[in-house]
Formats: structure tokens, C-alpha cells, sequence
């Protein structure tokens, strides 16, 4: 069910979909790079037709779980799956959004999370002819420094994204032309007091920030 409901998601930001009034990807990460993301969709059903909404997790990760909830009119689709580190969260969204995803930066640096995450749809994003909004979400550990979300509030980004103008391009601590902590190769060097000491080496992780160091 993850697929087809990210399939959803995606199809909110192109054009009016039967049903679905709105959507928003909740990813909340720890100090440690921990967390879990919740992806909802939320429809007007016609209690008349019968309409309802399958929640089962078909297929998802391990420890993701699903429920219904309702919200005023609109009735909820919500599904939850964990993630162990930032390294486990790059291969969720990569496996999300198939295709669709640019993962440029995922770090924590002294405590801050690095955050860098793109977007691009097969189509061009034309919006909803109600106003209706999709949003992403973004809880992180430390301070938010610099952002283009629309609404931070403590620890928790807002994107709002309504219209072809809003930015598909989520940034937390990562100012345009800066370069990712993890796609710098890093000498670091011990030394004591005697002289001797160790030297280690930091390598780039793999994904699309090794591909893209200008953020």
C-alpha cells in the first residue's frame, strides 16, 4: 500500500484528484538520526456510494503500521514506518518516491541536521483549482539556522505546496552553493603528546549528494 499511496501524494501536487483533499509527509528525526516518517491522505468519502479507504501496509518496512482517522469531514489514510539512521530514511524516500527523488543532503553536523531533498515530478505541477494544499513536514534535532519553509515553529519545517510557485526543493541548514558535510573527503589527525597519533580518512557516502556537492 506504500507505493500506491505515494503515488497519491504525488498526484495531488499535479492536478485535482477524485476524493483527495489533501496530503502531507510528517518525517520527524532524533538527535541520534533516528525517527520515522507518517505519510497521510485525506479524502471526502461518500458515505451514500459506500466509499471507503484500505490502510492495510501491503509490502511496507518493517515496524510500519496504518490506521484511519478522522478529521472533521475528511477521513485520513495514515501510515507510519521507523528508521533506524539518516542512511535508512535516504533509502525509504529514494524507495517512496521512486524515480521522482533527489536525496542531495542527509547529515547531522555538530548536532544540526543537514537537510536536502528534492521533488521532480514526471509532469509539470499545476496545482489545485481549490487551493487545497500538500504538505511536508520536517521535525529535526538541533537548531534550524536558515530554511525556505514557509512556517518554522521550534524544531518542526513547514512546506505548504499549493501552486507551481512553491518549492519542491526542501532546505534545513542548507543554504544554496553550500556543500554537503558528506560529500567532502575528510583527513582527520590525531596526535599526541609524544608525536605519534593516527590518521583516518572520510569518505563520501553513496547517494545523489556524491553526485551533487553544490546544494
Amino acid at each position: 500500500m506504500w507505493k500506491p499511496l505515494a503515488a497519491v501524494f504525488l498526484f495531488t501536487l499535479l492536478l485535482d484528484s477524485c476524493n483527495v483533499v489533501s496530503g502531507e509527509l510528517n518525517t520527524a528525526i532524533g538527535e541520534d538520526g533516528s525517527g520515522n516518517v507518517e505519510l497521510g491522505i485525506g479524502y471526502l468519502l461518500d458515505d451514500e456510494k459506500g466509499e471507503t479507504v484500505d490502510c492495510t501496509p501491503d509490502g511496507a518496512a518493517a515496524g510500519a503500521s496504518a490506521w484511519v482517522e478522522q478529521r472533521g469531514a475528511e477521513t485520513w489514510c495514515v501510515m507510519q514506518v521507523p528508521f533506524t539512521s539518516l542512511s535508512g530514511l535516504r533509502d525509504f524516500y529514494l524507495s517512496l518516491f521512486e524515480g521522482v527523488s533527489r536525496i542531495h543532503c542527509l547529515a547531522l553536523e555538530d548536532g544540526a541536521l543537514i537537510y536536502a531533498v528534492e521533488i521532480v515530478p514526471d509532469e509539470p505541477f499545476e496545482g489545485s483549482s481549490d487551493g487545497s494544499a500538500v504538505y511536508w513536514r520536517v521535525t529535526a534535532p538541533g537548531e534550524i539556522e536558515s530554511t525556505n519553509a514557509a512556517r518554522v515553529e521550534g524544531p518542526l519545517a513547514e512546506w505548504s505546496i499549493s501552486g507551481p510557485d512553491d518549492p519542491l526543493r526542501f532546505r534545513i541548514n542548507a543554504p544554496e552553493g553550500s556543500v554537503c558535510p558528506t560529500s567532502a573527503v575528510r583527513l582527520i589527525l590525531n596526535v599526541d603528546e609524544d608525536g605519534s597519533g593516527s590518521a583516518g580518512l572520510r569518505a563520501p557516502l553513496s547517494g545523489d549528494d556524491e553526485r551533487d556537492q553544490a546544494l
